[in-house]
């Protein structure tokens, strides 16, 4: 009988896409991360990837509009190699981050032990056997996933197939507030031209404030900092006459780290939608690919 060993990956980002009638409080600018040595070899590693496992979800899946979970992926992809180390850190008291790792397998299922303990060690994962047969086993993995995404993500599973011996599970729960903040009364309706070329009315939030801004011949860049600036969101806007899909396949790692090294200080006028973006993915033929 053929043997399934799943990984599951979860992803609720709350990235602060709201407005504020409030001012927040200012936290202390957070410090530079020193990397050990050969880490940045790793990250460099983990953007190619990210890169790659972008491009090819959007093409198997036929979506439009596709988000996903790269980091994610790639821990749950190290538990099941058990090559990596890592850790979660709080690096920004106003910023909520939760990475939570858990393995199930199928009662009676022969695991060796040192798998599972270098799971519990370097991953932190939560592991418990369970009889998969049961009604409830279902319920066990989705209140544990619902649980570490504070309730944003309830049922990842519909079923555990019969032949199913282990799954692996990866829960990434983010939010964050902007350091600079969109306020209620700039948020008008307007029109947002979509990748189809289609004008859609939608909530446009606005904000005139100095960030960190660069351009290419593809692109146009613009980090927006979260509370301490430990986190931020960068977001791409393509050039008059390209498209998302012009500068997918425009992106390389090289070019992307290009423009975050580019980016200086400049005031800008910044206009965007309020969104909501929820997917569902089977990355078998993406991660073959």
């Amino acid at each position: 009988m053929k043997k399934l060993f799943q990984l599951l990956i979860i992803a609720s980002i709350a990235v602060g896409c709201t407005t504020q009638n409030e001012p927040i409080p200012v936290p202390e600018d957070a410090q530079p991360i020193v990397l050990r040595v050969g880490l940045e070899k790793r990250v460099a590693q983990d953007n190619e990837f990210a890169f790659d496992l972008l491009k090819k979800t959007i093409t198997y899946s036929g979506e439009t509009n596709v988000f996903i979970s790269p980091l994610s992926v790639s821990i749950a992809l190290g538990m099941a190699w058990n090559g990596a180390n890592g850790q979660t850190k709080t690096i920004d008291p106003t910023t909520k981050l939760n990475i939570a790792n858990s393995l199930w397998y199928k009662t009676g299922f022969p695991v060796k032990q040192d798998f599972l303990k270098i799971n519990t060690d370097y991953f932190n994962a939560y592991v418990k056997d369970l009889d998969f047969s049961k009604a409830w086993a279902v319920d066990t993995i989705n209140n544990w996933c619902a649980k570490k995404t504070n309730n944003l993500i309830k049922n990842p599973l519909d079923q555990i197939p019969s032949d199913a011996v282990m799954y692996l599970v990866n829960a990434i729960y983010f939010k964050g507030i902007w350091r600079k903040y969109f306020e209620t009364k700039n948020t008008k309706e307007a029109s947002f031209t979509n990748e189809l070329g289609n004008q859609l009315k939608v909530n446009m939030m606005y904000q005139k404030d100095t960030f960190a801004y660069t351009v290419d011949t593809c692109a146009q860049y613009l980090d927006m900092s979260y509370g301490n600036k430990a986190f931020s969101m960068t977001v791409i806007l393509p050039n008059d006459g390209k498209t998302t899909n012009d500068v997918l396949n425009y992106l390389t790692p090289d070019i992307w780290n290009s423009g975050l090294q580019n980016m200086s200080s400049r005031e800008v006028e910044v206009y965007l939608p309020r969104f909501k973006n929820q997917n569902k993915f089977l990355l078998n033929d993406p991660l073959k690919g």
